[in-house]
């Protein structure tokens, strides 16, 4: 068996429901059904002192002699009072009332959503396998299923190409081993975690067609417990999750996924120790 150097070994735990590809030449992968102004405050008072005490004023004191007057007979004098002047005062006018104040609105930015993974910040393999899609929210998804994908798929299968392709009936993705490539056709709904799913059913079926031999392919039977009987490859274009071949692949999106999402029909889940055989075989002792 050959082995790809410098892979790490990353193991991911994510749920997700999708029916997924079987290989033969192509290996084809059913469908999954699982969806998914500022006001101008008064300033603090000046506290000037104002003071509103009075000036008072004294008038000098006056010395002046009063010279002496012979009496005389003072007849009483008829006071007339003053005439009498009417004041008019005029009306107060009350003066008009400052215009209000207007407050401008403070508007307060919420802040940028965070940016979500796209093609522009895959490698320039990753991104030229979305092109193929016809719309942006479908290059968005795949993209994001891409960064879910731990193992180095790019390093690790020198020669093939992924792509991911519009929705095709009955299949949610194919293998080519002959043409050294993966397609994967995505669904309106599809959510990222369900796609990583997808993509790493078939990235298993590319490790199993490009690294393992006869051995390889027994152990991995053996660890499973997989019948004498059960064949490793089915047709070309037949669901696989009743083979060897699919039963490995599946074990291998559980892998770099997680669950819950298993569509294996030969065995449950793979346990700790069964993925630590399919680690040795795809990474190395």
């Amino acid at each position: 068996m050959q082995v790809p150097q410098g892979h790490p070994v990353l193991r991911r735990v994510v749920a997700v429901a999708i029916v997924l590809g079987s290989i033969a030449v192509p290996v084809a992968c059913t469908p999954l059904d699982g969806r998914s102004a500022t006001v101008e405050l008064p300033s603090a008072p000046r506290h000037q002192e104002l003071g509103d005490g009075s000036v008072a004023f004294v008038a000098p004191a006056t010395t002046e002699q009063v010279p002496e007057v012979a009496p005389t007979t003072t007849v009483p004098a008829t006071t007339v009072p003053p005439p009498t002047t009417e004041t008019t005062v005029p009306p107060t006018t009350a003066a008009p009332e400052p215009p209000p104040t207007t407050v401008a609105p403070t508007t307060t930015e919420a802040p940028a959503a965070p940016a979500m993974p796209s093609a522009a910040a895959l490698s320039p393999l990753a991104a030229r396998a979305v092109e193929g899609l016809s719309n942006e929210a479908s290059r968005q998804v795949a993209s994001e299923a891409l960064g879910l994908i731990a193992y180095d798929w790019q390093g690790s299968l020198p020669g093939w190409e992924l792509r991911f392709l519009d929705p095709r009936a009955g299949y949610r993705g194919l293998t080519y081993p002959d043409e050294r490539v993966v397609e994967v056709y995505v669904r309106h709904g599809d959510t990222p975690y369900v796609l990583a799913h997808v993509i790493a059913h078939e990235l298993g079926h590319a490790v199993d067609v490009t690294w393992f031999d006869g051995a390889d392919r027994a152990r991995w039977s053996a660890a499973r417990q997989l019948g004498a009987g059960t064949p490793w490859f089915v047709d070309t274009g037949g669901a696989d999750f009743a083979s060897g071949a699919g039963d490995f692949a599946e074990s291998f999106a559980y892998w770099q996924v997680g669950p819950p999402a298993w569509i294996g029909e030969l065995a449950p889940p793979p346990t700790v120790e069964q993925l630590q055989v399919l680690i040795s075989l795809v990474l190395g002792p």
